[in-house]
């Protein structure tokens, strides 16, 4: 099985919690990030992993983003004009 393209804030994910990150985005298609403690756990949450994280030794929360997910960039500085509609929006004539 090849390697996803995992990122994440930290400089690596260990190998064994790599696999877990990678069937949980599988499984949960739609997640955009999951956050993980040093002992492998997941939390949708990043209080929550902050929270368990403080019990531990290693106190570190590593944020991992889906990289399967296809982000859209709502650049305001477009060149479309927002106040202009097109196709269905603007042939509807609505009333005030």
């Amino acid at each position: 099985m090849p390697k996803k393209n995992i990122q994440t804030n930290a400089s690596h994910i260990d190998e064994a919690f790599l696999e877990k990150v990678e069937n949980h985005f599988i499984e949960n298609p739609k997640k955009k990030k999951i956050h993980l403690t040093s002992d492998g756990f997941l939390f949708d949450v990043k209080k929550f992993a902050s929270n368990h994280g403080e019990t531990l030794e290693d106190k570190e929360v590593k944020t991992v983003k889906n990289s399967n997910l296809i982000e859209v960039d709502l650049d305001e500085d477009s060149d479309e004009d927002p106040a202009s509609p097109s196709g269905v929006a603007a042939t509807q004539n609505i009333k005030k």
